[in-house]
């Protein structure tokens, strides 16, 4: 002899069969998860065995010179345009370099020991434009004995991107006509 059991019972035995049949056979929509409510640990310093990632090397580290020191090519042909007497320009590549081709007035002050010797030559009433080759060798150096000789950090700049620059923007380079380089 079967039971019937009561209508009520029977209808909630009836909905939770068939919620648990559609929620395990796949055929409803899978349930939302859960949210991570555990606490996020807080990194402490002093603790943490990762190592520091190293800055990126910045332009005064990698060069010896601010960023805020470079003219670029026309600005530095306009000023020499209009009061070329204003500037001293110097060309720190080495003399053969420089017999092979240099801006007109330029002088020839290879970096190095040589511009150390020669740095009194430079005229401290004249704004200084060190030219070099396109990676600024001997920028650094030539700079740091300026200053340390006194003269006005305000009044020395490099050509961006060396005499390369210069002759890419389509100015005029002076070329020895004696050199047999």
């Amino acid at each position: 002899m079967t039971k019937k059991l009561p209508r009520g019972l029977s209808f909630f035995l009836l909905t939770l069969g068939l919620t648990c049949l559609i929620g395990c056979s796949g055929g409803g929509q899978a349930p939302a998860p859960t949210p991570d409510v555990s606490p996020t640990p807080t990194p402490q310093p002093a603790d943490d065995p990762t190592p520091a990632v190293p800055a990126e090397e910045s332009f005064e580290d990698k060069y010896g010179f601010s960023e805020e020191r470079l003219i670029i090519a026309t600005e530095l042909h306009s000023l020499l345009e209009a009061s070329a007497d204003a500037y001293q320009v110097i060309d720190l590549r080495n003399y053969a370099d420089y017999l092979a081709e240099h801006i007109e007035q330029a002088v020839s002050s290879p970096g190095g020991k040589q511009f150390e010797l020669r740095v009194r030559e430079v005229d401290p009433g004249k704004t200084i434009v060190l030219v070099s080759n396109s990676r600024y060798e001997n920028v650094g150096r030539a700079m740091d004995k300026l200053l340390a000789e006194g003269y006005d950090s305000t009044r020395i700049f490099v050509l961006r991107g060396g005499l390369q620059a210069w002759m890419d923007s389509g100015y005029y380079v002076e070329v020895d006509p004696d050199n047999h380089c």
